[in-house]
């Protein structure tokens, strides 16, 4: 009777054992999948500011252009012969300024691509650790 009783004791230990580290386990992956959860969408979140201050930069490169061209037939309309000089004078600035722009634009597009590869290569490593753990998991029971 009193083996029983060890024995008892003993199996309500390991099962209590068990139990603990099944609950700190899940709680574990739980945790990574938040975190997985939150890294996405703080990436994505910022994936989608870069696109739109892209969209914004483009947009705003594109009027620019426009009026530039509107300003450049303007003068050379009042002015074509006496103005020559002073208009080629007035295209440099502006084209320097859409070679900025252009220049902006095409940085803004890298960092995006680049966020993107990084979110896309955090999610596999994340994916690949929660699975390593669930793995572990499945090993240990």
């Amino acid at each position: 009777m009193n083996k029983d009783k060890v024995n008892e004791a003993a199996w309500s230990l390991s099962k209590s054992v068990r139990e603990v580290n099944q609950a700190i386990a899940d709680s574990a992956v739980a945790s990574q999948e938040r975190n997985v959860r939150y890294t996405q969408n703080v990436i994505q979140g910022g994936t989608e500011l870069l696109k739109s201050h892209t969209e914004s930069t483009r947009t705003l490169v594109q009027t620019l252009v426009e009026q530039t061209q509107k300003q450049q037939e303007a003068f050379q309309v009042l002015a074509r012969e006496s103005f020559d000089a002073y208009i080629e004078f007035l295209y440099a600035p502006f084209s320097y300024y859409e070679q900025t722009l252009d220049t902006a634009e095409s940085i803004a597009r890298q960092g995006v691509e680049t966020a993107q590869r990084i979110t896309r290569q955090g999610i596999d490593a994340a994916q690949k650790v929660t699975r390593q753990e669930k793995s572990a998991e499945a090993v240990t029971k």
